[in-house]
């Protein structure tokens, strides 16, 4: 991979970090252990960022940050990472969870996105209002006690953000979270609820501009 490809992935890994941040963060060795109370494994897990030391030194470090914090050990391994940081967590034990896939495209093309015809109206906020919380956390099955976590991240996003609500015959049926830094947004918290799944909403949610509700 060349070091323009690394560096593309570097910059969109710190605009993400921004995005969603830890509330607990600690940097070693060209790594950041980020931590938010176990609310999600992006918020809460070792990741590279430029590496500078031997993985087998950053290993034991992580482990120690995770485990005085009651969390389980969780390691993103990007192309950033050192080439052995996967053998040598293998030979350790550790088991790979999920896949982290991360997709680009030209804002300019996103108004060709297929988007059925069945669909409502779209309201965009700057900030999480009661009921978008309430909304996405019922559709993405956000349990009660672990509301406040997501609440938290929320409220501590400091680039731009944006909260979009799409409804179909005037009832909420998707959610999802924009923010904006350094000529990129990301796309965050795209959820639908289960009735209205297969219709488009999550491309409108995706694809949307501006609110006309």
């Amino acid at each position: 991979m060349s070091s323009t490809d690394l560096d593309r992935i570097g910059a969109l890994e710190a605009r993400a970090f921004n995005a969603w941040p830890a509330q607990d963060s600690v940097t070693c060795d060209g790594w950041v252990f980020r931590c938010a109370d176990g609310y999600t494994k992006r918020a809460n897990s070792a990741n590279a960022v430029a590496p500078t030391g031997a993985f087998s030194d950053v290993h034991p470090a992580a482990a120690a940050f995770f485990e005085a914090r009651r969390q389980p050990v969780i390691f993103r391994l990007t192309p950033l990472a050192q080439p052995d940081s996967d053998s040598v967590l293998e030979a350790a034990g550790y088991a790979s969870l999920d896949r982290s896939i991360v997709l680009t495209l030209p804002l300019a093309k996103m108004n060709a996105l297929d988007v059925r015809e069945t669909l409502g109206d779209v309201d965009i906020e700057p900030t999480p209002s009661s009921a978008w919380r309430t909304g996405f956390s019922e559709a993405a099955g956000v349990v009660a006690e672990r509301r406040p976590l997501h609440y938290q991240i929320l409220v501590s996003v400091r680039p731009q953000a944006a909260f979009a609500t799409c409804y179909l015959s005037g009832a909420p049926v998707g959610y999802g979270l924009a923010v904006t830094e350094k000529g990129a947004t990301g796309l965050f918290d795209i959820v639908v609820t289960s009735a209205a799944r297969g219709r488009g909403v999550g491309a409108v949610a995706m694809g949307t501009k501006n609110g006309c509700r």
